[in-house]
């Protein structure tokens, strides 16, 4: 496989041009004075079980490795030598006109408010926040809001978590927005959330990261 890396330094980002054997987008971020770059490889749900039913997978442990092993001698060229990780997500967004509604167990109540111009909403229990899901950022790519969730870890599995995102999302829908949940693919419980509240699975990816030597960190 031939890769070429492309530096656009006012963008802060490599891009990677792939040849017919690895067609899915790829790109490479490198944030200024960051001690890290990271190769994303995004196929869509759609590309995926398209390539399943060929007998490929791209986000296959063996594509990902060989990306990983293809990219690795102009990562080193750039200033991130070493072996890289790799970290697989899961990508959740709202659908269309989106109006889920989620019941909360008795003795909790669910507010909905602002917060620096943002909105959250939380669960309370006994006057006490237990639960609340906030906006991580809007992309104004595609006008989707990129939300997360905190818990009390003594109040986790009672579906507070879930509640909020599905109020979050539910505002973010109605001021024109689409609401997108991004999390770990191991991370079970989260991906619990994103399904109970009524998300639908946008795509799974796969960062690959390279890190920088501590003390160079210059930027490339």
């Amino acid at each position: 496989m031939e890769i070429r890396i492309i530096e656009d330094k006012d963008a802060e980002r490599i891009a990677l041009s792939e040849d017919a054997f690895f067609a899915v987008p790829v790109e490479v971020t490198v944030p200024s004075g960051s001690d890290c770059a990271v190769i994303t490889v995004f196929p869509s749900v759609s590309g995926a079980a398209e390539a399943a039913g060929t007998g490929g997978d791209p986000l296959g442990e063996g594509t990902i490795r060989s990306l990983a092993d293809a990219a690795s001698p102009f990562m080193r060229n750039a200033g991130y030598p070493g072996h890289p990780e790799i970290f697989r997500t899961v990508g959740f967004i709202s659908p269309e006109g989106y109006d889920a509604g989620v019941r909360l167990p008795d003795g909790a109540s669910l507010e909905e408010k602002t917060e620096d111009g943002s909105p959250v909403a939380s669960v309370t229990v006994g006057g006490k926040e237990v639960s609340r899901a906030s906006v991580n950022d809007i992309d104004a790519g595609d006008d989707a809001a990129e939300i997360y969730t905190e818990t009390d870890p003594d109040c986790r599995n009672l579906g507070y978590a879930t509640a909020c995102v599905a109020s979050l999302a539910r505002t973010l829908t109605a001021a024109g927005k689409r609401a997108r949940y991004v999390c770990s693919v191991d991370n079970a419980p989260s991906v619990r959330v994103a399904e109970k509240a009524g998300l639908i699975r946008e795509y799974d990816s796969a960062a690959i990261v390279y890190y920088r030597p501590e003390g160079d960190r210059d930027g490339v």
